[in-house]
């Protein structure tokens, strides 16, 4: 049973900062180490104690057993291009401790070097549906950088068929846009068409490639792009604005795991990365804000960002805020939820506030007013839902 799990980017302890103890200890880390040349590479593993490395399911590396620093190697492993999968195994007893990673063939020029981090890589824990980010104010047809933009908000879609009024956790008809982001899994490999069909632009990337170009103003239209695909896991980008009227954003492939039939891209094919989260919410300042009304914060340029543990705050109480008057907050991340049943939530303020759970208004406390208190309730299952709070406060009270 692990006592702890952590990510590192390279195997090159001298010394261990992140183990809890200095003595008796194992570690194993395992991952996927990426190779650019195809050819022979030879691995050496440096440790104290005992040490022990696997490839591709195979032990090519044996430095075991009780010992100072010490440094045993592979036999030459002929590898091809792609990612490998990699075990380093370590165990410590007492005294010193150390544990080193270097490798040598194509990619290293056949010099012996430490494994580089640019080579090393871990495996993701996926899970069902695309990660959605909702951009409002956006009365464009062509898809901007969303990337480099800050969503209003965030939600989990199983899959990309959407039209006119069917656009889940959306907060506005018109001028609107949205980036999903997450994986494509395929089981078989060959050749995979891939098509988009949306109302405005909309564009497509696999792979850091964009396959599908269907931007531009345009009623409902489609787009295709094909490209050969291993069995796997493959990064998936789909983008789509619209500037008004009708909108529309569907996604369909064919190829040999739809049975060469056009189908809409199933919603068990299509995960997202589980993030690692952490205590608290992460609460954003905008300043200058003369007004009572939450605006569309999403849009707006923040002035500076705080981890707090609660929403509790009242005069001169408001973690990281650099004035009192004239400012909004939005906090968001997510509410875990262990129990399902009936839940509601109150927000008190002082000015106006509003409370979103997984992209629905569930609170309305907005407006000029002294504190306040209003309510919503939801019927919520057990897991994660991504939960935004805004407020602002003109002057007075907070």
């Amino acid at each position: 049973i692990p006592g702890q799990s952590l990510v590192v980017p390279e195997i090159f302890f001298g010394s261990f900062p992140d183990v809890r103890q200095n003595d008796n200890f194992c570690m194993r880390c395992s991952g996927y180490l990426l190779t650019r040349m195809a050819g022979d590479y030879k691995f050496f593993l440096s440790s104290d104690d005992g040490s022990l490395m696997y490839l591709n399911g195979e032990k090519i590396v044996d430095n075991d057993g009780c010992h100072g620093e010490r440094e045993r190697h592979s036999h030459h492993k002929s590898l091809s291009v792609g990612a490998h999968h990699v075990v380093l195994d370590m165990c410590e007893m007492g005294g010193g401790q150390n544990f080193k990673f270097h490798y040598q063939g194509p990619d290293t020029g056949v010099a012996k070097v430490k494994v580089p981090s640019s080579v090393l890589r871990h495996e993701a824990k996926l899970s069902d549906g695309l990660e959605c980010d909702y951009f409002y104010g956006r009365a464009q047809c062509q898809v901007p950088d969303l990337k480099a933009m800050t969503p209003a908000h965030t939600a989990i879609l199983p899959q990309i068929l959407m039209e006119n009024r069917n656009f889940p956790n959306l907060w506005q008809s018109d001028n609107f846009c949205i980036r999903c982001t997450g994986h494509l899994i395929t089981k078989y490999p060959g050749s995979y068409k891939f098509f988009l069909n949306s109302d405005d632009g909309s564009l497509l990337y696999l792979n850091g490639e964009k396959l599908v170009d269907n931007d531009g103003c345009h009623g409902p239209r489609e787009r295709e792009g094909e490209n050969f695909l291993a069995a796997g896991a493959h990064r998936l980008e789909v983008s789509m604005c619209d500037k008004g009227l009708g909108e529309s954003f569907k996604m369909h492939y064919e190829g040999p795991d739809s049975g060469n039939a056009k189908v809409t891209v199933p919603r068990s094919v299509l995960k997202h990365e589980i993030k690692h989260l952490s205590d608290g919410l992460e609460c954003v300042y905008f300043y200058n804000q003369a007004q009572c009304m939450v605006p569309d914060l999403g849009t707006g340029s923040p002035g500076n960002s705080v981890v707090v543990p609660d929403i509790f705050m009242e005069m001169g109480r408001f973690r990281g805020a650099r004035q009192g008057n004239n400012f909004c907050l939005r906090c968001s991340g997510q509410l875990s939820v262990k129990t399902p049943g009936n839940y509601k939530f109150f927000t008190s303020s002082d000015d106006g506030s509003l409370l979103y759970l997984s992209g629905e208004k569930l609170v309305d406390n907005n407006g000029c007013h002294g504190e306040r208190e209003r309510q919503g309730e939801k019927f919520l299952a057990a897991g994660s839902y991504d939960l935004v709070v805004d407020m602002c406060e003109m002057g007075g009270g907070e």
